[in-house]
């Protein structure tokens, strides 16, 4: 019921076509501007650039939901939404954990200048005519198919690998370890995953999906791909039954950063406490912003990649166990911590790329890229393929 409601609330939206909504999301961005005053009033010191980081942060959250008036569930949202909590809210939370270098508090103000500015014109130049929009059907078997698709990828994984990871004495390095010429099989089966269970019809067999998917997934000890799951999933509702549900979605939301806290501690395999629940909780709203401070103060000034860096990050797809640039970010940097790569964010494939040029303007390319596909695909397939995207 819910992806048909979608569908319908989609088909309701034709008349706009785009990642602009007319209403907007007021109370969402109200929860997002009160998060990051309280985090800027209880952050200390207030210095100069942390008033200004706090100054363009809110006015890039007013405007871009509540002036331009972006859709929170569109493409676009997702994205900027994306960004503002696990990037850009992480300078705001220096208190609690380390402080970030300057250079990158001065790269992502610029983002929070240019961003809406850059929205701004492509709304201006988005226009359309009334078009038919492509209807897709997909029939059970092939859902069937591309479930057990998944599962058998997944079985493929652990049997090569020889053990769950999740379990393992030395959860960091065991789950880097087992993925090593192995992750191709993960991404096709939460592919495969996603793809099936979003487009089941029947409720029994949805959440019977569900269940077997998130357990294998998280069998693998990397959380995300089974969170992303839910998330979606959680969008899918929201969308589908409206703002009455928020109380539910809310604790919803809760429960997820609850469990992704207890896969953390089973993965590091220490021992269990309130503390080492809710601080994992934390930091993953701050190391995405840290670790893009970090690459600014440690990747050597003479070994810009200069897009290379992309190329080896696709090549993870040839046979065999290939290293992502991210995986040798590490030793590039000299910068030790168990388990495996380091994530730099947008900002961060930006800077090592084209330094600080390619760290401002690389998430802008993005963003770009991300509101042309959402608005076309949006405009001329039905809200089932417009979601799957």
């Amino acid at each position: 019921m819910a992806l048909l409601r979608i569908r319908g609330w989609i088909n309701r939206e034709q008349s706009k076509r785009t990642f602009i909504n007319t209403t907007g999301d007021h109370w969402i961005t109200v929860a997002f501007v009160l998060l990051e005053t309280l985090g800027f009033v209880v952050s200390v010191p207030h210095d100069v650039l942390s008033v200004i980081y706090f100054v363009t942060l809110f006015i890039y959250t007013i405007y871009i939901f509540l002036v331009i008036k972006v859709q929170i569930f569109s493409g676009v949202g997702l994205f900027c939404v994306y960004l503002l909590l696990f990037v850009q809210s992480g300078f705001l939370m220096q208190f609690v954990y380390n402080p970030i270098c300057q250079e990158a508090h001065y790269v992502v103000i610029a983002y929070n200048v240019l961003a809406p500015v850059l929205l701004s014109i492509l709304k201006s130049r988005i226009h359309h005519t009334k078009t038919q929009l492509k209807h897709v059907e997909f029939k059970e078997i092939w859902l069937e198919l591309f479930f057990y698709v998944g599962v058998v990828s997944m079985i493929v994984y652990y049997v090569s690998a020889g053990f769950i990871p999740l379990f393992a004495e030395d959860g960091e390095n065991a789950r880097v370890a087992a993925m090593a010429g192995r992750g191709k099989f993960v991404v096709l089966a939460s592919n495969c995953f996603t793809f099936a269970i979003l487009l089941t019809k029947s409720k029994v067999k949805r959440v019977i999906r569900l269940a077997l998917s998130v357990l294998l997934l998280i069998g693998t000890g990397y959380r995300s791909s089974a969170l992303e799951l839910l998330l979606l999933l959680f969008i899918v509702f929201i969308i589908g039954n409206g703002r009455k549900y928020i109380a539910k979605g809310i604790a919803f939301v809760i429960l997820l950063c609850f469990l992704y806290s207890i896969i953390g501690v089973l993965r590091s395999n220490t021992a269990w406490s309130w503390v080492g629940l809710y601080k994992p909780m934390l930091w993953r709203f701050y190391v995405n912003s840290s670790n893009l401070g970090v690459i600014i103060e440690r990747f050597p000034k003479n070994q810009f990649m200069l897009g290379k860096a992309f190329i080896q990050d696709i090549s993870v797809l040839l046979p065999g166990a290939q290293d992502t640039f991210m995986t040798q970010l590490k030793t590039i940097m000299n910068y030790q911590f168990p388990g495996g790569s380091l994530t730099p964010t947008l900002f961060g494939e930006g800077y090592y790329n084209w330094s600080y040029l390619g760290a401002v303007f690389w998430p802008l390319f993005i963003l770009t890229l991300v509101v042309l596909l959402d608005d076309y695909i949006k405009y001329h397939f039905d809200g089932r393929i417009y979601y799957i995207f």
